[in-house]
């Protein structure tokens, strides 16, 4: 995995872009095309087929959480000044979308940070809203914002909690891997 760790910064909000080895994605392609029969759709919003928040079943999701939680993180935090950098991963999932699957709107608010790993790439589906949409603080005269992820395998994509986000309906196969973090240093 690739430790070349690029800021984005939108709203002024920071988002943090690594790429992680492209045979990592491959054997997550090859898993949703072997488990994908048992998955459902639902998952709080998620109108795609999902592994459902207990993604960590699988030993590859579990390296790649370890590797973000030991190596990316900790990077991410000493270069924002965290006071604390003791990362776990709380929860994982594979979503699979197919055509006209999508997410509404949505933050992870009650996490520390968040993450989505692109391993098949959609049309830009994936989409931040500014803070000042998604608080309602946007004034009528001012034009929403909404940006679009140039998504590409591999893209491994940290982001605040707080930042809504969301899928649009999809026009091809898409698969992602969202994770949650929790900082636990901050609640003890």
């Amino acid at each position: 995995m690739n430790l070349e760790i690029n800021k984005v910064s939108l709203f002024p909000t920071n988002l943090f872009v690594c790429t992680i080895d492209e045979g990592f994605c491959d054997a997550i392609i090859e898993l949703v095309g072997k488990e994908k029969d048992s998955w459902k759709k639902g998952l709080r919003g998620v109108k795609a087929l999902t592994t459902g928040f207990d993604g960590l079943r699988y030993p590859l999701l579990r390296e790649i959480s370890d590797f973000a939680c030991s190596k990316i993180l900790p990077v991410i935090g000493d270069s924002q000044g965290w006071k604390y950098n003791d990362w776990e991963t709380k929860e994982a999932w594979i979503n699979f979308y197919q055509e006209k699957d999508y997410t509404v709107p949505h933050h992870h608010f009650f996490n520390d940070f968040c993450a989505v790993l692109i391993v098949k790439e959609g049309l830009g589906n994936l989409k931040f809203v500014s803070l000042m949409d998604s608080t309602g603080a946007r004034k009528h005269f001012e034009q929403e914002i909404h940006e679009k992820i140039n998504e590409r395998k591999g893209s491994f994509i940290f982001f605040p909690s707080r930042l809504t986000h969301y899928v649009s309906d999809v026009k091809k196969d898409r698969i992602t891997v969202a994770f949650n973090f929790t900082n636990e240093s901050i609640h003890d």
